[in-house]
């Protein structure tokens, strides 16, 4: 006998600097999410994602990302924030300037956790992202939810 696995409540996800949106592909593959809104200034980038997901909208600057903006577009309810961000300003082989690269969008990536509050965030990088900015974030994240 098998047993029908019950489903859980559709997480509702906002996805920052999504590339061609490979985080949104592996979510269709594993089920459970649905990609809100996704935000991307590479112009080519749009493209590829206008073409997979035209019901989706795109914000291009992850600076213009607040609440009242994602209410413009028809996204409300968030769970959760996945985000690609630029690893240069990290990356070990690179000169690691961290917050004082123009390229850091880590500010904005946290910034944007605290106003949204969503229930889980995911980031991809490299390792030098836990050397050099982890450090500031480490007081909001350990804080217990509301």
């Amino acid at each position: 006998m098998i047993n029908q696995i019950t489903p859980l409540k559709t997480q509702k996800v906002l996805d920052l600097c999504s590339g061609i949106g490979g985080f949104t592909l592996g979510h269709i593959i594993t089920g459970g999410f649905q990609t809100v809104a996704f935000c991307e200034i590479n112009s080519y980038c749009q493209q590829v994602l206008n073409l997979r997901f035209p019901q989706i909208p795109i914000i291009p600057d992850i600076h213009d990302i607040t609440t009242e903006s994602l209410l413009r577009v028809g996204v409300g309810e968030i769970d959760g924030i996945i985000a690609g961000l630029p690893c240069p300003p990290f990356s070990l082989a690179g000169k690691r300037l961290a917050s004082i690269d123009s390229r850091n969008l880590f500010g904005e990536f946290f910034r944007i956790i605290c106003e949204i509050r969503p229930k889980w965030a995911i980031v991809e990088n490299v390792p030098g992202l836990l050397v050099a900015e982890m450090v500031r974030a480490r007081p909001v994240f350990e804080q217990q939810p509301d």
